[in-house]
Parts: C-alpha cells; sequence; structure tokens
C-alpha cells in the first residue's frame, strides 16, 4: 500500500519542523535498517505472546516465548538492508506517481479493443514474457466480474490522512503550516531583477518570464499582467 510521509511536523507548541537532511532525505539509510528491524522483532514477539503467531510443525520447540526470544536473538541477522528509493524531483512528481495508486481504473478505455459477440477483446501487458503487450478476450460477464474485484466495497474509505493531516486537525494546523513554508518560499524580489537573463540576440534586453510549464505542458505560474503582455506584443511589432 503506497503512502507518502510529510517531511516535517508539528511541535508542543504548534510549529513546524522540518527534519535536518529535509532537502535531500528524509531518514539515514542505516538509521532506518535498525528502526525497522528492531519495530519488525518487537512486533514479532508481541504477536507470539498473544498467540496470534501461528508457528508450523518443524518450529514447535519455540512455542515458549522465552526459547522463541532466544532463537531469535542467535538467528536473526544483526544488520538489515532497508531498500530506499532517491526522492523524486518534486511535489508535483509524488502526487502524480501516487495518483496512479489512488485515482486509475482497473483497465483504461484506449486498452479495450472491441466488444463484439459477447466477447470484449482487451489489450494486457504479459509480465510474464518481458512485459510485452499482447491481446487477449473475455466473454462480458467474465470481464465485469474481474472488472469488479477492483471496485472497493462500501464505506471503504480509499485515502486516508493522519496526524496534522487528519480531519479532526488539518482545519487547525494547516493554516499554521502554510505561513512559514509562504515565507520560505517568497523570494526577494531585488535579487529577481538583478538576475533577470539578457536577451540572446542582442545582449542588451532583459528577459520576462510570462509563463512557467511543467515538463507536460501544464502552466505552473502565470505572475505577469495580461496588460503587459499586451504592451510587450505590440513593442514586438515595431520595427
Amino acid at each position: 500500500m503506497p503512502f507518502i510521509v510529510t517531511a516535517g511536523g508539528i511541535n508542543t507548541r504548534g510549529e513546524w519542523v522540518e527534519p535536518r537532511y529535509s532537502s535531500t532525505f528524509l531518514f539515514p539509510v542505516k538509521a532506518l535498517s535498525n528502526v525497522f528491524r528492531a519495530k519488525f522483532l518487537s512486533g514479532l514477539i508481541a504477536a507470539h505472546s498473544r498467540g496470534d503467531l501461528k508457528l508450523p510443525d518443524e518450529l514447535t520447540q519455540f512455542s515458549d516465548l522465552c526459547a522463541f526470544r532466544q532463537w531469535l536473538f542467535h538467528t536473526v541477522p544483526k544488520a538489515w538492508v532497508v531498500y530506499s528509493k532517491p526522492p523524486f524531483s518534486g511535489p508535483a512528481d509524488v502526487v502524480k506517481y501516487i495518483g496512479r495508486y489512488t485515482h486509475s481504473t482497473a483497465i483504461s478505455n484506449n486498452r479495450i479493443i472491441s466488444v463484439k459477440d459477447d466477447t470484449v477483446k482487451f489489450w494486457f501487458k504479459n509480465t510474464r514474457n518481458k512485459s510485452r503487450w499482447e491481446t487477449s478476450a473475455l466473454p462480458v460477464m467474465d470481464f465485469i466480474d474481474r472488472f469488479l474485484l477492483h471496485v472497493l466495497p462500501k464505506h471503504f474509505h480509499r485515502i486516508r490522512y493522519y496526524g496534522f493531516l487528519a480531519n479532526g486537525q488539518a482545519g487547525r494546523h494547516i493554516p499554521a503550516i502554510r505561513q512559514p513554508l509562504n515565507d520560505q518560499a517568497t523570494p526577494d524580489p531585488a535579487p529577481l531583477k538583478e538576475q533577470q537573463p539578457r536577451c540572446p540576440a542582442c545582449g542588451k534586453g532583459k528577459m520576462i518570464t510570462i509563463l512557467v510549464l511543467d515538463g507536460h505542458g501544464n502552466v505552473v505560474k502565470e505572475d505577469l499582467p495580461k496588460i503587459e503582455i499586451k504592451q510587450i506584443s505590440a513593442k514586438a511589432r515595431e520595427p
């Protein structure tokens, strides 16, 4: 189950606090490995003490909790390796990545080739054959049955929020969090004017940013007023 962890949190005074290395990573990998190992073994021992852990026949000699603890101590490796991927390039990419899990359907319309003679023909990716795209066909009712397996049960929450994002906390904490983050993100306008790039053609005129687009062609920023755009366009037509 994918989830997003914020690079920061609220302290006891209601202030936003960022981790020491939040600009590059959230947790050191070695420290994360040690904590994960400790939490995993603690949960395993707790499940054994509650009687929730079902041991196979060849491990019945560890039904006693003390014997089980000793077995873990001598058997489980001291150093664990936790796989940690590099951070994404930005919040927008994180949202798009997680959105594929939370808002995608079981099969998109462009993968359905045809619906004819009570049979649905569609494309699928065969992971057993080098992830190649192949075609398959199913009776309509079988196709619907498989599709409905991906529909969440009634009252099931697709997305859950915890911590300061929880429904009971968000209205109180989020406005207080946005203020310091906005202060950090708002640069001093004076240095920006000094750093305006020069025209590559004449080397004298200053370039003015009108639109900022992301890698998908979406407008990220549009600060220049329309009247200024018209003035610039008019000047561009002058001989």
